[in-house]
């Protein structure tokens, strides 16, 4: 299982993590969540 960091304008954001079946889990940082209003269109 690999897992790597996600940045957003320089800002960590969350975690990716790839499954053993080959499938991708993103995990938002919670201080991320609650500090940002960033509108998803």
């Amino acid at each position: 299982m690999r897992q790597g960091n996600v940045y957003y304008k320089d800002t960590l954001a969350g975690k990716i993590t790839e499954t053993a079946e080959g499938d991708y889990v993103f995990t938002y940082a919670h201080y991320f969540v609650s500090r940002n209003t960033y509108r998803v269109s």
